[in-house]
């Protein structure tokens, strides 16, 4: 079934595509404008667009290809079919290549560097920002007092924040641990799990203090591991297949090196025969670069370490030049960062409490 030699580019169930959706669409010869809503048009089907072929129901299947297949021909036929259009809902491949025929699958991944997929996707449904004496009160009234009863809002009174928010947490949750085993507990926590601590009052507040945080960083460290074999499969799988385009989104919009961002930028537009649009790519680099810091510090990072501390401070903390000695705080080192090093350094903790420069995080010799 050939949809009169239409080209589609299509998002793959990959994270990361939002920003190459907007790079490829700001091209002149493609357009999001499909004319049925695809999500729509399986579900009527009975068909999951992630879930593999050989899992559905083999009917429903070739029912919902047919119907996009009849959608597409009816527009074209009033239409210029040499117009490329980018389908924007993430499906599997062999759904693509059944349903959209003559199309190209975009595959944007952190190449060589794949756990940052899921801790980038992470930081977005949890906030890792280390509590500290630097605070933002405002984060704090909105995300916690605003939801404590208005005899247990927490005010800001002393010369030490921790001391307060320790103070407000032993009083609300009725704490067995000393104020200043909370202050110790509390700095450095990151603030989900205080936020947790304060309003999951049908859980021990202790407990969630001693064990939220160690193991949620068990968990998504597993996570992690796991997708990071399945993905690797899949680089592996499609690094020589024609009908997919991996992109190493790394290159293309966080590193600091632009010339390696245009060659990927040019790599990728050849691959889809689009007209390159520089000035978007420069503007989502601008975007995600501003007000990126270059790091305090004197001792170089060793070069075996080098690249994986580069590409945590350009992805995760905006920050370039990270040095051995920067202290950790001025960087806000959190959670998410110290997960993608673990996968870099496999026998690196997970716990960096007590740490305070990067050089503390290193195994020693």
């Amino acid at each position: 079934m050939d949809l009169m030699g239409r080209q589609f580019i299509m998002t793959s169930s990959q994270s990361n595509n939002l920003l190459v959706n907007q790079l490829i669409a700001s091209s002149n010869e493609v357009t999001t404008d499909l004319p049925f809503d695809v999500k729509y048009l399986a579900q009527s089907h009975s068909i999951d667009l992630h879930t593999k072929k050989r899992y559905q129901s083999y009917y429903d299947w070739n029912d919902c290809v047919g119907a996009i297949v009849e959608q597409m021909s009816l527009y074209d036929a009033d239409n210029d079919h040499q117009q490329k259009f980018l389908v924007e809902e993430p499906m599997n491949l062999a759904f693509a290549q059944d349903a959209f025929v003559n199309s190209l699958m975009i595959m944007p991944v952190f190449k060589n560097r794949v756990w940052m997929d899921t801790i980038k996707e992470l930081m977005q449904d949890f906030d890792l920002t280390p509590v500290s004496r630097n605070i933002n009160f405002k984060k704090f009234d909105k995300h916690i007092n605003k939801k404590l009863p208005d005899d247990m809002i927490v005010y800001f009174k002393s010369d030490d924040p921790l001391v307060d928010i320790a103070s407000g947490l032993k009083n609300y949750r009725k704490s067995q641990k000393t104020l200043q085993e909370l202050v110790d507990i509390i700095d450095g926590l990151p603030f989900y799990v205080l936020e947790n601590a304060f309003r999951h009052t049908d859980h021990d507040v202790d407990k969630v203090l001693d064990e939220l945080f160690p193991s949620f960083m068990e968990h998504t460290k597993s996570n992690v591991e796991t997708y990071v074999e399945k993905t690797k499969e899949k680089l592996f799988k499609f690094d020589d297949n024609n009908l997919v385009v991996i992109v190493d989104i790394y290159a293309l919009l966080y590193s600091d090196e632009e010339t390696g961002s245009i060659a990927e930028y040019d790599k990728l537009t050849k691959r889809l025969k689009i007209t390159p649009n520089y000035d978007e790519l420069r503007r989502h680099r601008r975007s995600l670069h501003r007000g990126r810091q270059r790091c305090l510090g004197t001792k170089d990072i060793p070069q075996r370490w080098y690249n994986v501390f580069e590409v945590i401070g350009n992805t995760l903390l905006n920050v370039t030049g990270i040095k051995m000695d920067t202290q950790l705080e001025d960087i806000k080192w959190h959670a998410g960062c110290q997960l993608a090093l673990s996968h870099a350094l496999p026998d690196l903790k997970l716990n960096y409490k007590g740490a305070e420069i990067i050089g503390d995080l290193l195994p020693r010799g």
